[in-house]
């Protein structure tokens, strides 16, 4: 009973048994969304920390009420403690920070058993470096904030201070460096497997932990002058450390992820591939010479490399998931082979060439052409008619509303537009 008493009127005690909560909630209502599925480690340690956006500044507020609430108690009374300031505040987070990391294990556990990651990651350790500091950052910084306000403030302070840190940098990208400093914005850079964590979200957090914990520790100078010169200097080192990464996080904050992690194999085509989906190569491959043989059937020219990573133009762009059904596969490689030979870039927007699509008109010309090749070649045709506009509402064929009467005249259809184009480039040159 002597262990009861101290923790049950704790209040970290409290808002910690509140995080666990929202944070197994955040996850079951965010995670479903995702456009990539998580086959990583990687990908699943940084996405299980959905929830730390919103059970972060409960935590936090519940650390500032315990540390404020015994320091006015230590006043009040005129005792003097005998341990060092970085003592006494563990002694009052640790049912908060607890909770966090018992909150965290069920959203783990929930992610990776709902999507079986199968590889570790190009950058696991980095990732569970950074989410582990996640981790302690909202108890150590509420922590702060009790040393310094009252009870009454150091609650709603920290609430209303850490829900605005979490949602800023979602409303003004400018404000994105508050959320790389919580930890909150890792689980936003998993949803592409073309795409990798930025380094400035990972050292963010560990490096914002190193602040909190070495400002704690100078917190126990005896000297005004000394404490303050240390406390500029711890954070003049860690500003002047993450300036340069944070300046250059954009959302999502991903960058182009490294192709030496792809695995090409093939000889007529060389398939390259990311290790997540490997096991779907022989059937990838199957598709990809269905594709070719109708390109062939209409003298189009067929591409050597189709890779997620093109490196030249005369590689087509494809990347595929686990989960992408054979007529999705279909439109994704008629879509590529379409913006390549058009000269445009893998993503359909930036021209390779100035004689790229310069009108409206071309634009569109362009679009039909990509539906066409996508429903030649197998791809549904509603996927296909999509982006010119058709919906199931319609009440038309959507190979009608491309101008088609079958996947045949379809593929001819392209070629004639081929035909019209003033230069062919990226694949055309391929072969």
């Amino acid at each position: 009973m002597r262990l009861a008493a101290p923790v049950f009127s704790n209040a970290s005690f409290w808002a910690g048994s509140g995080a666990v909560p929202v944070m197994v909630l955040a996850v079951a209502i965010d995670v479903p969304g995702f456009v990539a599925p998580l086959p990583t480690w990687e990908s699943v340690v940084a996405t299980s920390g959905m929830g730390f956006a919103l059970a972060g500044p409960v935590a936090a507020a519940g650390s500032a009420v315990a540390v404020a609430t015994a320091r006015q108690w230590r006043a009040g009374s005129g005792t003097r403690p005998t341990r060092p300031v970085w003592q006494q505040v563990l002694q009052r987070i640790w049912p908060a920070w607890l909770a966090l990391i018992v909150g965290f294990g069920i959203c783990l556990v929930s992610v990776a058993t709902a999507t079986s990651p199968d590889t570790g990651g190009d950058q696991l350790v980095a990732v569970v470096v950074a989410v582990a500091s996640a981790v302690s950052i909202p108890v150590i910084a509420g922590a702060m904030v009790g040393c310094s306000v009252t009870a009454v403030v150091a609650g709603p302070l920290t609430l209303i201070v850490g829900y605005a840190i979490s949602a800023f940098g979602l409303v003004d990208p400018a404000l994105i460096s508050l959320g790389v400093l919580g930890g909150t914005w890792l689980p936003h850079a998993t949803q592409s497997l073309d795409a990798s964590i930025s380094p400035a979200l990972l050292i963010g957090p560990p490096l914002a932990f190193l602040a909190l914990a070495a400002m704690l520790r100078v917190a126990d100078r005896r000297r005004i002058l000394a404490r303050g010169a240390a406390l500029l200097g711890v954070v003049a080192v860690v500003g002047g450390m993450l300036a340069s990464p944070l300046m250059d996080v954009r959302a999502p904050g991903t960058v182009a992820r490294s192709a030496s992690a792809l695995h090409c194999v093939g000889v007529d085509v060389e398939l390259c591939l990311w290790p997540e989906v490997e096991r779907d190569r022989d059937e990838l491959t199957t598709h990809i010479a269905a594709f070719n043989a109708v390109l062939e059937r209409a003298a189009l020219p067929t591409p050597s490399t189709v890779t997620p990573h093109p490196e030249g133009a005369a590689d087509l762009f494809l990347s595929t998931r686990v989960t992408d059904p054979a007529d999705w596969i279909a439109v994704q490689f008629g879509e590529s082979y379409t913006w390549s030979i058009g000269c445009l870039d893998s993503t359909g927007s930036m021209p390779i060439s100035s004689v790229g699509p310069q009108s409206e008109e071309e634009s569109e010309a362009m679009l039909r052409a990509s539906g066409l090749l996508s429903a030649a070649l197998g791809g549904d045709p509603g996927y296909a008619a999509s982006a010119l506009g058709w919906t199931p509402a319609a009440g038309t064929d959507p190979l009608q509303h491309l101008g088609a009467a079958d996947p045949e005249s379809a593929l001819f259809a392209f070629a004639d537009w081929v035909d019209t184009i003033q230069e062919h480039c990226g694949v055309a040159n391929a072969t």
